[in-house]
């Protein structure tokens, strides 16, 4: 369940921040706000910290292997 939540909430921080790139990089060179590449440079590091989570939650799982297998 943990694993699943990781990859939703990190789907969506990369999902806003594409979204929030594709804003600031619309914007006139005169009417540039700077608050809509934070809120991409944050996104994308939930997006990363997700990742981690992610990926620290399948290292070191143990399994049995059969020889039947």
């Amino acid at each position: 369940m943990k694993d699943m939540l990781s990859i939703l909430v990190g789907l969506i921080a990369v999902a806003v921040a594409v979204w929030q790139m594709w804003v600031y990089m619309g914007q006139k060179p005169n009417e540039v706000h700077t608050y809509n590449l934070i809120i991409a440079i944050a996104a994308i590091v939930v997006a990363i910290i997700c990742g981690i989570f992610f990926m620290l939650g399948r290292v070191n799982k143990q399994e049995e292997i059969h020889i039947t297998k």
